[in-house]
């Protein structure tokens, strides 16, 4: 996963450097001809400029590298996005100020499509770094595979009944149904008092478990879906919880009944 903190640290170089030779290189415009101060900032422009082109340089190959082994899904489509970005660019601003003598709108065309090329893979590459890397805070999950499961909690219940329903869902178009169960149960509250919630079968996995071993004890048992995941930022891995399943404890016959 130490390629996944390369790649949004190698990120933030070049778009730092971009910045940084961006305000020396105005700067350097600005500045009164033939003076101190401004053979200082095209020091520095020329510095910062070098650097630039040097990492964005060693950035694309990076990209054409982790393209090349197809390491992980959403970086695939980011170094897809990098790759195209930058050629089109490129042939886009070369050609623009051109005219050429003859076939004039060859030139044309080729800095139309450019544009438009270099325009949706900069919009997707960032579609895709804000929902790969940034709304799932720098967690990052190490392998999709890697997925286990293991014992959350559990409710105790008084009383369980399942109640069929067809789960319609889709648009005025396309209209699908699916039969499922809905789970009620009551549980004691703090008060003494009870009061009754409902699991619902369609969103979630639910199996059953009917024994007399759980005639003093009926309960749900809540088993968590766990994914190893790499943080980006502090390079260490760590659990997430990415789903849940319940297993109705009950007894045979005693507390549960179905509802016709």
């Amino acid at each position: 996963m130490i390629r996944v903190t390369i790649y949004w640290i190698g990120f933030a170089i070049v778009l730092v450097l971009l910045v940084v030779y961006s305000i020396f290189e105005n700067e350097y415009e600005r500045s009164k001809e033939n003076s101190k101060y401004e053979q200082v900032i095209g020091l520095l422009c020329g510095i910062f400029g070098v650097l630039f082109f040097i990492f964005l340089a060693t950035f694309y190959v990076y990209n054409i590298y982790l393209l090349a082994i197809r390491y992980d899904s959403t970086l695939m489509w980011l170094s897809l996005c990098f790759i195209v970005f930058f050629p089109s660019l490129a042939i886009c601003v070369l050609l623009f100020d051109k005219e050429w003598k003859y076939f004039n709108i060859i030139r044309s065309s080729f800095v139309g499509i450019s544009g438009v090329v270099a325009l949706f893979s900069c919009i997707a590459y960032i579609i895709f770094f804000i929902f790969g890397f940034l709304l799932t805070g720098f967690s990052y999950p190490m392998n999709e595979d890697a997925k286990y499961t293991q014992y959350g909690y559990s409710i105790d219940i008084l009383e369980m009944r399942e109640v069929p329903y067809t789960n319609v869902s889709g648009s005025r178009w396309y209209i699908r149904s699916a039969p499922s169960n809905a789970y009620y149960y009551e549980v004691a509250t703090e008060s003494g008092n009870t009061t009754t919630k409902v699991l619902d079968g369609y969103g979630h996995y639910v199996e059953k478990d009917e024994d007399d071993k759980y005639i003093n004890n009926p309960h749900i048992e809540v088993i968590y879906t766990m994914h190893e995941c790499y943080n980006m930022y502090t390079m260490k891995t760590h659990t997430e919880v990415i789903g849940e399943n319940y297993i109705i404890c009950i007894p045979e016959n005693a507390i549960y009944y179905e509802e016709e």
